[in-house]
């Protein structure tokens, strides 16, 4: 559970993440009049509510507070808070403002205004805050402890997650869109097979009734579309000359002779595309599909193995810096036994003072020690996990 300490107020506010809502109730104040009350005693009955878990009266009462006193941030920065727990963070946001604006110390109004983008999605807008904060923390030699710093790496964690999530969407459209050319392709391809050999087919094919040469009868208009009848009856007007008028008499000279056999045209029909493919060509086609099966095959494998890696994808905390919290590349030990990035804590002991920043305890540059132990945990990760190098 993490708690901020409001020395000027006696404050105690508490992180949304974490917080369970006290069972005891005050005493029932909505029928108390607020008008002749100060300020500050509206203020410290909003405290007790807050610590009651009453959120909503607790804003109430604060805003009493603002109403009698509009110039003092801490009143909206307690009001935010309230807004934080009730999940309302939209609300915090303007309240925060409002209280930097007063004072831009305050660096609850930053924690807290972290803790509301937080809520709301929006990571940069939250380090940005929360960092902040941590560094007046720093500044005003004011120990949280890994309240602040714990925060930072939760929303450090989160806006890792949106971008792989985000990266994951991406990969999966560009996969599916690679399957569907290698698809595409196979098709045109298939589809080019199949036309040559319907081409061929066609070349190959013996002549149809339209290419041979009937002058006489199309001139005597025997070859229409009447004439042109299945039946016995309707034949002998379209056989020969010395082929005898019984059809029944003569059927050898009918196939062997005539250069008209309506029956063995439509018996016969010309070779289309539907014929049934030679195995040459079905094997080329059977080629065809297993060469794309492969493709895709291989192509599903690869996107396979990238989401694995990433599955992995997280520094641990004990591998990160409790100032900079990021991974710790030139790890220092001090004399009180914490471990610290060498930059991070150099640029704490030239710019905030000679101390270590959570024990307290004096510290010097000549007192820190390469963690050799350290520095080796840390190369073995990045040898296994190089991304962590932009973490």
């Amino acid at each position: 559970m993490f708690r901020l300490y409001d020395s000027s107020t006696g404050f105690h506010p508490f992180d949304t993440l974490d917080t369970q809502p006290s069972t005891s109730q005050p005493s029932k104040m909505e029928n108390i009049d607020t008008s002749h009350l100060p300020h500050q005693t509206l203020k410290d009955i909003g405290n007790r509510l807050f610590a009651s878990g009453q959120f909503q009266e607790a804003v109430r009462y604060y805003t009493y507070a603002i109403t009698k006193q509009p110039n003092i941030s801490s009143y909206y920065s307690n009001r935010a808070l309230s807004y934080v727990q009730m999940q309302e963070y939209a609300k915090a946001l303007p309240d925060c403002r409002r209280s930097i604006e007063l004072d831009e110390s305050n660096l609850k109004a930053y924690f807290f205004a972290g803790q509301a983008y937080l809520g709301l999605g929006q990571w940069e807008e939250a380090l940005t805050k929360l960092v902040h904060a941590h560094s007046l923390a720093l500044e005003q030699h004011r120990n949280f402890g890994d309240e602040i710093t714990s925060v930072i790496r939760l929303a450090k964690r989160k806006r890792f997650e949106a971008a792989e999530e985000k990266r994951m969407q991406e990969e999966i459209a560009l996969q599916v869109y690679l399957n569907n050319l290698i698809l595409q392709d196979t098709e045109r391809q298939r589809q080019a097979i199949l036309s040559a050999n319907s081409r061929g087919s066609v070349q190959s094919a013996p002549p149809n009734s339209s290419s041979l040469s009937v002058p006489d009868y199309r001139k005597n208009g025997l070859l229409n579309s009447d004439n042109l009848s299945t039946s016995p009856q309707s034949v002998p007007e379209v056989v020969p000359a010395h082929c005898p008028s019984e059809l029944s008499s003569c059927p050898d000279a009918m196939t062997a002779s005539s250069s008209v056999q309506v029956h063995a045209v439509e018996k016969e029909p010309v070779p289309t595309g539907n014929s049934p493919l030679s195995a040459e060509v079905q094997q080329q086609l059977s080629e065809l599909s297993a060469k794309a099966q492969k493709r895709i095959a291989e192509l599903n494998d690869l996107f396979a193995q990238v989401d694995a890696r990433r599955q992995a994808r997280e520094v641990p905390e004990y591998l990160c810096g409790r100032i900079s919290f990021e991974l710790m590349l030139d790890p220092v030990i001090t004399p009180s036994g914490i471990t610290y990035d060498r930059r991070s804590i150099l640029a704490h002991l030239r710019k905030v003072g000679h101390f270590d920043p959570l024990t307290r305890q004096p510290l010097t540059e000549n007192q820190l020690i390469p963690n050799l132990s350290m520095k080796e945990v840390v190369h073995a990760f990045l040898e296994q996990n190089p991304w962590a190098e932009n973490y």
